[in-house]
């Protein structure tokens, strides 16, 4: 019910023309199932996030294309920014909270939005972030997507 009052609402259609402008995917067949959105401030610093729900396996279809889309798992940078590491001597991390789900069989896209790149390589090395995050469960058929801003 949550879905479809916001995929019919006034100005709900963003959460879908954002999503497909940013993924490069076609949601529209989706639900959005959960949502919120807390940038604010004179920076619009916070997070988007969105769990998108899809009836059956279109979306997997599309991303596993070669493109900008991945099979998992995350790559080493991408692990500690989304869950963390943890070693003996150090924790780094995770730096978006405990939003994204660990997914074992699906596709992750990244995109660094403050170097406009998709390379995760230096994204650990700043003080700020700026990035969209999206992870696709293929078991659930649920699209995970987090913008952070900070």
């Amino acid at each position: 019910i949550v879905g479809l009052m916001l995929r019919t609402g006034g100005g709900d259609d963003f959460w879908y023309d954002r999503i497909e402008e940013n993924l490069g995917v076609d949601v529209s067949d989706a639900v959005i199932v959960k949502g919120y959105d807390d940038h604010s401030g004179f920076h619009g610093d916070g997070t988007m996030y969105a769990v998108l729900e899809f009836s059956d396996d279109a979306l997997e279809k599309q991303i596993s294309m070669p493109g900008g889309w991945h099979a998992l798992p995350l790559t080493d940078n991408l692990q500690t920014l989304i869950y963390g590491t943890r070693t003996p001597e150090k924790s780094v991390g995770p730096f978006i909270g405990k939003i994204l789900p660990r997914v074992e069989r699906g596709y992750w896209c990244f995109y660094d939005r403050q170097s406009q790149t998709a390379d995760d390589g230096n994204v650990l090395n700043r003080n700020s972030f700026n990035y969209t995050i999206a992870i696709y469960d293929a078991d659930t058929d649920q699209l995970y997507y987090c913008e952070y801003d900070t």
